[in-house]
């Protein structure tokens, strides 16, 4: 899990380069994902409920002063799902927790077509030529291991039901758009 996080602080090194460090974290530094939260919580204004289970540290290369809103955001979203935690965006506030049970809790229909990119999400996609059990077949392998898929077939409806990440739901819906074809 070390290796996983190192990578991906490394990445981040790259998407926020150059890098000058900020006053109040100076050097690499471990933190705790709760202290990573609140960090996020206090620059951007978003509010966060989270479980006591919460658990891991991470190392970090970021200047969190020159950061953006959305890039702290999208840090904080990745760095949880390296660590097997979530957020459900629940209106006013977001709530942390294991990703085994996001699939339960995504509170969001993507209407937008622009959700943020690891936001836990539903989408209903309506189906034209194949039937939504074949394509629930083919598509259940990828969805992530906390996500949900499911079909509605009648003689009227032939849609399918994702529960996942956005990223990965969008990755889905081009393949069923490949798929769907006459």
């Amino acid at each position: 899990m070390t290796v996983k996080i190192q990578a991906f602080a490394l990445t981040l090194l790259c998407l926020f380069s150059p890098l000058t460090f900020s006053k109040n974290y100076d050097h690499l530094k471990e933190i705790t994902l709760n202290e990573l939260i609140n960090i996020v919580g206090d620059t951007t204004g978003k509010s966060f409920v989270i479980n006591d289970t919460l658990e891991g540290s991470v190392k970090l290369f970021i200047d969190f002063d020159n950061a953006t809103n959305e890039q702290l955001f999208e840090l904080l979203n990745q760095t949880l799902l390296l660590n097997n935690y979530g957020l459900v965006d629940k209106g006013s506030f977001y709530v942390v927790m294991p990703t085994g049970h996001l699939k339960n809790k995504s509170s969001k229909i993507d209407t937008t077509g622009n959700p943020q990119s690891s936001e836990v999400i539903t989408e209903t996609i309506e189906l034209k030529n194949i039937k939504a059990s074949n394509a629930v077949d083919i598509l259940r392998p990828l969805v992530s291991k906390y996500g949900y898929i499911t079909q509605i077939e009648s003689s009227r409806v032939n849609s399918i039901i994702i529960v996942d990440h956005a990223d990965n739901i969008q990755r889905l819906s081009d393949l069923i758009i490949e798929l769907d074809q006459p």
